[in-house]
């Protein structure tokens, strides 16, 4: 009878043993399988405002008068973004992080009269970034909304 009993606990530590070791195992996987949505949504940002500032960079080199439409993705993996462009940098704000992407040095606005020297870029929304010169024959690279 005493053998019966023993064998009967060492099976239930085993078990123990075993359903703890593969709880921890499930634990790491889902920690490691979130780190890779994250890090994919991260890299579906920094690929936008990359794309963004190499439009901005074409638009400049092309010269007075060129002109490109420009559509905002919707959300990013249902998250809200928000972009801002100034001379220097295309920086995005998502999910609590920011990345950015640098320029040539250029002159940014909203409008023909100059009147911002950054611009915000919206989700969703569909933008003209067109290149002008002003009188004293500087570069200006206007954003607005369509």
């Amino acid at each position: 009878m005493d053998i019966k009993g023993w064998v009967t606990l060492d099976f239930i530590a085993t078990l123990i043993i075993v359903f703890l070791t593969i709880q921890s195992i499930v634990a790491i996987v889902s920690e490691r399988m979130e780190t890779v949505n994250s890090i994919e949504d991260i890299g579906e940002a920094k690929i936008l405002v990359e794309n963004i500032a190499e439009t901005l960079e074409t638009v400049y080199v092309n010269g007075e008068g060129y002109y490109t439409i420009y559509n905002m993705p919707p959300k990013i993996s249902g998250k809200s973004y928000i972009i801002d462009v100034n001379s220097r940098e295309v920086l995005i704000k998502f999910n609590g992080k920011t990345g950015c992407a640098h320029l040539t040095s250029m002159k940014i606005s909203n409008s023909i009269y100059y009147d911002s020297p950054s611009v915000q870029m919206n989700e969703n929304q569909i933008y003209n970034i067109s290149n002008h010169r002003d009188e004293q024959e500087n570069v200006h690279i206007i954003i607005e909304q369509v």
